[in-house]
Parts: C-alpha cells; structure tokens; sequence
C-alpha cells in the first residue's frame, strides 16, 4: 500500500503531517500542510484533514483555509485522560483560527515565546471565525509579562471579535488547559492577568463545556 497514510503509518518519523486525501504529499510542518509550501506548490484546500504525527513543531500555525479539520494523535481522547500516553504532537507555537468552519483537535499546544503588551493576540489558540471547534487538547506553559510594555491578559484559547461583523456557534470542549502564568503587579499600570478560556466583544452562540482548567 504506497498510500500516504499507510507509508506514515508504517515508518517513523521525528515529525509528520499530510492531508488525508488523494494527493501525495507529506510535510514536516503543519503550516506548510495546512498553506502550502515552495515544494508542493499547494497545501490543504477546503473540506481536508491535515493528520498530525506524535513529534514536535517548532511552528506556530495560521488556518485561513476554510471547513479544514487539523487532527493530533489524540483526536478522540479528552486532553486530561491518562490514557493519552506520551505520543504527543507539540506545537511549540500557537495556533491562529481565521477562517471558517475549521477544527482543531488531538494536540498539544505551547506558545514557545512569552507575550507581552505588544503582541495582538496573546492565547495559546486564538479564535477569529464562524463554527470552530477545539477539542481534545493540551494547551500548556502560556506565559505573559505585563512589565516589559504595559498590562495585558494571557489567555490558554481567546474567543475574540472586535468589529461589527460578529461570530459564533464555536465550540470549545474536553480540552485541558494548564500552567498559565503572567509576570506583572496585580495593579494598572502593569497588570498581569491569566485565563483559561477568554470570550470577548462581538461573539454569539459560545458553547465551553467539559475542559479542565
């Protein structure tokens, strides 16, 4: 079987994805699965499923393709159950939701830098579209600085709109969000606060059930 699943599934890889259709392309970064890159000259189009190995991306990821699925090791397993084991696939980034119809689910996701008030977005998965859903997830080691540039919230995922085009029905469940931490004063000019799920401005129909926080 010379299929792209069955050659992942039957060699190891340090770090995989590929888009679980009729076209033969393997990458070692979700990015370049989910938006292409100079070899292929193409990545996921709409209605794929970028299927992500056990490994580690050092990456952070933008999803503006819309109704694509980006699918961990762990897709069906809540991300605080014991059975999920140690094959881990790690953004060591942060994952960016800005189209619609689009999931994420089976990961573990770590921003790899520490915000502060100059970053726009500051959440491990931060949601900017319609109809998401985030499931089956780690979302860990967030880390702020409120004193380098002013106060700010870092948040483990961020639902967020600030326009009058509003979002909604998104989904967040099952996932486990941990180890969040802001470094700052308790007091304006550098507040230093931290939240699991963040929902903020012009947002409709949020359904957060089932994560551990």
């Amino acid at each position: 079987d010379t299929t792209v699943g069955a050659v992942v599934g039957n060699n190891t890889f340090d770090a995989v994805a590929y888009v679980a259709d009729d076209r033969e392309f393997i990458y070692n970064s979700i990015d370049d699965a989910v938006n292409g890159d100079l070899l292929s000259g193409g990545g996921a189009s709409e209605n794929d499923t970028i299927v992500v190995g056990p490994g580690t991306y050092n990456e952070s990821v933008t999803v503006d393709t819309a109704n694509i699925t980006i699918e961990g090791p762990y897709v069906g397993i809540p991300g605080d159950d014991d059975t999920r084991g140690s094959s881990e696939a790690t953004v060591n980034g942060t994952i960016e939701m800005d189209a619609n119809n689009t999931t994420v689910r089976g990961l573990t996701v770590s921003p790899a830098t520490e915000f502060n008030a100059t970053a726009s977005r500051v959440a491990a998965i931060f949601i900017n579209a319609n109809d998401t859903l985030v499931q089956n997830n780690i979302v860990t080691g967030v880390r702020g600085n409120s004193s380098v540039a002013g106060s700010l919230s870092v948040h483990g995922i961020q639902i967020f709109k600030q326009n009058p085009d509003r979002i909604g029905n998104i989904t967040v469940s099952n996932n486990l969000i941990r180890d969040i931490e802001n470094a700052g004063g308790s007091t304006l000019p550098n507040y230093g606060g931290a939240t699991g799920v963040k929902i903020q401005n012009q947002v409709d129909d949020i359904r957060v059930d089932n994560n551990t926080i």
